[in-house]
């Protein structure tokens, strides 16, 4: 979209540049991923936890599914909070 005249190119033209930038490749890996994080979250716990080992386990996915590029604040809350839980919980 920066590239002059962009917005008054066809759309072969388009997909010519986004294939030559590389870019369309790029936007079918993103899609793919977001496809497959969609499908996976259709499979997480939706009841709430009953005991301290379910919590760890739901705050150990969601440190999986958060990349620690996307927050690295919420990341480091997350592990920490299941580290720490992990440590309080009966008989460790």
């Amino acid at each position: 979209e920066r590239q002059p005249g962009w917005f008054a190119m066809s759309d072969a033209d388009r997909d010519r540049a986004e294939r030559a930038g590389g870019l369309a490749d790029t936007n079918t890996r993103l899609r793919l991923m977001d496809r497959r994080l969609r499908r996976w979250l259709r499979f997480l716990p939706r009841a709430p936890a009953q005991d301290i080992e379910g919590v760890i386990a739901n705050l150990q996915v969601a440190e999986r599914l958060l990349a620690p590029e996307e927050n690295r604040i919420v990341h480091g809350l997350i592990v920490r909070a299941a580290r720490d839980l992990s440590r309080l919980k009966p008989g460790s």
